[in-house]
């Protein structure tokens, strides 16, 4: 599975995610994954498939996140943005949820994505989020 490493500043921490982005405005959410796989990773999308949509904020806004699965193949530069620290890594399946069992994973977007995935999982290389 392809995930990064990024540093977030409130909790002073390197957490364990998937890549993850927002939606421009009139931007199709497929797209949306595509261009932000590729910024934070540097790997283009193959075989895209939207898994399921829900709300990120409960019942404190309409806005929803997208979750996708996608095989990544490797080939561009990132593009991240200057205010963004991260670090890519490929990890087994199996290593991802033995990180999610010791509480390695905190991030509650991943979260979503991993028990979605959990249930879908056809042998895919990679999943990601937007929001």
């Amino acid at each position: 599975m392809v995930m990064i490493y990024n540093y977030r500043y409130p909790v002073d921490e390197w957490c364990l995610e998937f890549p993850s982005g927002h939606i421009d405005e009139n931007e199709k959410p497929a797209i949306a994954a595509c261009r932000e796989l590729q910024e934070e990773t540097g790997f283009t999308a193959k075989n895209l498939q939207m898994i399921e949509w829900y709300y990120p904020k409960s019942a404190r806004s309409n806005r929803k996140a997208y979750l996708f699965t996608a095989e990544a193949i490797k080939g561009l530069k990132t593009a991240r943005e200057k205010s963004e620290f991260q670090r890519v890594v490929i990890l087994p399946k199996k290593e991802v949820y033995q990180k999610l069992l010791r509480g390695e994973i905190r991030h509650s977007a991943s979260l979503a994505a991993l028990a979605y995935y959990q249930l879908i999982s056809r042998g895919t290389n990679s999943i990601h989020f937007l929001r």
